[in-house]
């Protein structure tokens, strides 16, 4: 067992691509105001259409009509803290799918990830965010901090793991260059996230995390909140075989109980 593991780590490192390293930098004061004037656009837009458009509101919902706004969507992950907003922002020009995440003081995506297929690109707009990524090759892990206005991007099949700082900052958490850390933050994390080649199969994965958090298919693991339970993996993996992936496990492996997990899940009626 412990020689299959090994050689999927091997082969896992190696559909990287050659010099796949993170790429990070800081927006301008002008572009960070942009962006986030786009999302307060978007926040705003989720808010009133989730609740709906009563009398004093149906202006505001008319002029979001045809603006792409008009069909944005809010899912929460009660597993993780987590909060997407998505829906008209699959970016064209980009050949990208675009969304915001949000995270509380204790929300995280908490287990390293690969996207195989597809570049990621994290821009924080809000709060402070600790990435972790893997280097090429190796099992030498790498970490850092992202504060408002920073941006990092994820070449496709490095795995990476991304949570709020917050809680470790207040616990006296030091910063990238050692010091410890005395400036005000925000607790909560907000993040534009950006995936090239961007598929709109993505909201659907989304929500499928989301319907998840309702049940204990997130909780099932002790301390590891948000990894689906086996079934529910293998039926992710068989609907969405491109979007994510274990960085630790053999991928033939995954493959196979993609499709063993999902026809189980099937005959015992289980749901994405």
């Amino acid at each position: 067992a412990i020689a299959v593991i090994a050689a999927g780590l091997l082969v896992s490192q190696d559909r990287q691509q050659a010099g796949a390293i993170p790429h990070t930098g800081a927006l301008s004061q002008s572009e960070l105001e942009e962006e986030l004037s786009v999302w307060d656009s978007v926040r705003s837009a989720a808010a009133l259409l989730e609740h709906g458009c009563g009398e004093e509101e149906k202006g505001l919902c008319r002029a979001l009509e045809g603006t792409g706004n008009d069909e944005v969507e809010r899912v929460h992950n009660y597993a993780t803290g987590e909060t997407w907003w998505f829906g008209h922002l699959h970016n064209e020009s980009y050949s990208s799918f675009e969304m915001y995440e949000g995270m509380e003081a204790k929300g995280f995506v908490n287990v390293e990830h690969v996207h195989p297929e597809q570049a990621e690109q994290v821009v924080v707009l809000q709060g402070v965010v600790r990435c972790t990524w893997q280097e090429r090759n190796s099992f030498v892990w790498h970490t850092g901090l992202l504060r408002r206005g920073d941006w990092i991007t994820v070449p496709a099949g490095v795995s990476h793991a991304l949570e709020n700082a917050a809680m470790e900052l207040l616990a006296g958490e030091k910063d990238n260059d050692g010091t410890k850390v005395e400036a005000e933050f925000d607790e909560e994390v907000v993040m534009r996230v950006r995936y090239t080649p961007g598929t709109n199969e993505m909201k659907d994965f989304f929500r499928s995390l989301g319907r998840l958090s309702e049940s204990s298919a997130l909780t099932w693991m002790p301390g590891m909140p948000g990894i689906p339970d086996p079934i529910h993996t293998a039926m992710l993996w068989s609907k969405f075989p491109e979007l994510s992936r274990f960085w630790w496990m053999p991928t033939a492996f995954q493959s196979t109980w993609a499709v063993i997990g999902s026809f189980i899940g099937g005959m015992l009626g289980a749901e994405l």
